[in-house]
């Protein structure tokens, strides 16, 4: 894999749905491999949030912002929980008019359970979820600002603190799966599939997937480049399609046309398998022009 240069800038182009279809590849390869680009990621998206409540975007980059990263109810959710939380230190603040360096410092000396909710985030930062460190922290220093305020905004103390939960359980849960998506060398299991051999005769492939992988890439070799986009739908030896992915589009792999796909390893159970290829990102009643047949075992 080449080297992505400026990862900051390039994962902004990620998350507003700026990179090509080939970069695009190669960043979620490395977001699956490198813990440190998956921890710039969650700054990124962290950063961009806060830009867009701040309303400091550029139009065209909003407008990318709200199509690429707002059409998760989860994303929405937490854009919304940092707009409340602006109104609430915004509504604590007022009034004061010490510089925001020196308000800090009196804070963390008024509060010293911040220091040590900090310490215990510093757990989590080395597991390699430096977004949701920093998120905890910014919560917690929250939740103690309107524990201070004599009970008001108890609504928004206990959505804080739901939040902060959820955090926790989500860092643990990616943790986890950062861990699990590779095998013991580090690497992706990678299968190059051909089109049009035939399991009857008995030169299908064979993909064998290793212990403890969570995710297998299957590379589709093409004869010849048609129209984009493509839809890979995976179907079992029985024909029930139990996978698909659509809007894909090809890249060169060794000279030759080739679609990528990433296929979660707990679907391929050992047996035959079929993988169609069509030119449809939504329609599934539209023949494929390229069918492979590989076997999976363990």
């Amino acid at each position: 894999m080449r080297l992505i240069r400026s990862i900051d800038t390039t994962l902004r182009q990620f998350v507003l749905g700026e990179l090509g279809e080939r970069p695009r590849l190669e960043l979620e390869e490395r977001l699956i491999t490198d813990p440190a680009a998956f921890e710039s990621l969650g700054i990124v998206e962290e950063e961009l949030a806060e830009a867009y409540v701040e309303k400091s975007l550029t139009p065209s980059e909003t407008e990318r912002f709200e199509r690429e990263y707002l059409v998760d109810a989860d994303r929405r959710r937490h854009v919304q929980f940092i707009r409340l939380l602006r109104a609430s230190a915004s509504k604590a603040r007022r009034g004061a008019d010490e510089p925001s360096g020196r308000r800090m410092a009196d804070f963390v000396r008024i509060y010293p359970a911040w220091a040590g909710a900090a310490a215990a985030v510093l757990l989590l930062l080395a597991g390699g979820n430096l977004w949701f460190g920093m998120s905890m922290i910014r919560l917690h220093t929250e939740a103690v600002q309107v524990r201070a305020d004599r009970g008001r905004d108890s609504a928004l103390l206990q959505r804080l603190e739901s939040e902060l939960a959820g955090l926790r359980s989500q860092a643990k849960q990616l943790q986890n799966r950062i861990d699990s998506l590779q095998d013991g060398s580090g690497q992706m299991p990678t299968f190059a599939l051909t089109a049009g051999l035939l399991r009857s005769a008995g030169n299908f492939t064979r993909v064998t997937v290793p212990r403890g992988v969570s995710v297998v890439r299957l590379q589709l070799q093409l004869l010849e480049r048609q129209p984009a986009p493509y839809r890979a739908g995976l179907s079992d030896d029985a024909g029930n399609e139990i996978w698909s992915q659509a809007r894909l589009t090809a890249q060169t792999v060794s000279d030759q046309p080739t679609i990528v796909v990433l296929v979660p390893a707990e679907l391929l159970t050992p047996g035959d398998y079929q993988l169609r290829l069509s030119r449809s990102a939504s329609r599934r009643d539209l023949d494929a022009f390229a069918t492979y047949v590989f076997r999976v075992t363990r």
